[in-house]
């Protein structure tokens, strides 16, 4: 029986594989060609590029803040009545829209709010779970570096954030903002509120230490048996001269029992104007929270 065998060569001529290679080379460089501009083309137009860069322009407020504190100054600096220090009525005073502005980039340059913001959002929360916990506190402060604040003309400020997800890095900055206007409200009147907290004990001991004054005075005027004050009427040719023997430091010349009435009326004195700003500072906060 006769067999038929198959024999393979193994061997490949180069050559011709070279010539087959330079005969098509036009078509080759082509094709590599269109292929490099479709890749480079859908990169462009359909790939999301790592980051987007976010603005805000943040402008100062047509509105006088300093007018909502107005009734502060109405009830304490009065012609008659001027209770608090000149430092206080400044500080006052100069809550306006430029200092208030400016008050709030500062603040949010030392990215508190920042961190708070990013301590809830759920894609930095899921990476700082993927790392030891040693490192996530440092981890987190490393996205402060994708925060800045630069101030522009007209006391105007624009705020900068960079971030994966363009919509998210707009609510993230959205909230960073309202935050900082929270946190910036709440230290105002806290300090407006320590100020006058300062100020009405000021005014109390005043108070406490004119009562022992004229504790003294009226016990005084009671050894003397001085029941009221001790006024000296001297007629001249033209004039009807008063002398007050009260003034100075013989106080018990007015009497114990003008004496012994200051007193009650000073202990039994209620700060209306104090507790007026009190319950002003409560409804500005309520309406400030709507």
């Amino acid at each position: 029986m006769k067999k038929n065998s198959i024999i393979y060569r193994d061997e490949i001529d180069l050559s011709h594989f070279f010539k087959i290679i330079l005969k098509k080379k036009i078509q080759i460089i082509l094709i590599t060609l269109v292929m490099f501009l479709a890749l480079f083309s859908y990169k462009q137009y359909n790939i999301k590029p790592e980051s987007f860069e976010i603005l805000l322009t943040i402008k100062q407020s047509k509105e006088n803040i300093s007018e909502k504190f107005s009734f502060i100054n109405d009830a304490l600096f009065s012609i008659d009545r001027n209770v608090l220090r000149e430092d206080l009525k400044d500080e006052i005073t100069d809550i306006n829209k430029i200092s208030v502005l400016q008050r709030l980039m500062k603040d949010l340059q030392y990215n508190q709010e920042l961190i708070a913001v990013l301590k809830k959002n759920d894609t930095v929360k899921e990476k700082l779970a993927r790392l030891p916990k040693e490192v996530q506190l440092k981890h987190l402060y490393e996205y402060t570096k994708l925060f800045s604040v630069k101030k522009i003309e007209f006391n105007n400020y624009i705020l900068k954030f960079t971030w994966s997800d363009a919509d998210e890095g707009k609510k993230i900055l959205d909230d960073i903002l309202k935050l900082g206007v929270v946190n910036l409200q709440s230290t105002i009147f806290s300090e407006i509120e320590n100020r006058l907290r300062l100020e009405k004990r000021k005014i109390i001991n005043e108070d406490q230490e004119r009562i022992r004054f004229l504790i003294e005075q009226k016990k005084i005027a009671e050894e003397l048996d001085i029941i009221g004050d001790q006024i000296d009427i001297i007629k001249t040719d033209n004039n009807n001269i008063i002398v007050d023997y009260s003034s100075g430091g013989a106080y018990y010349l007015r009497g114990y029992k003008a004496i012994e009435m200051e007193i009650y009326f000073l202990k039994n004195r209620v700060y209306k104007d104090l507790s007026y700003i009190t319950e002003e500072m409560k409804t500005l906060k309520t309406k400030d929270r709507k």
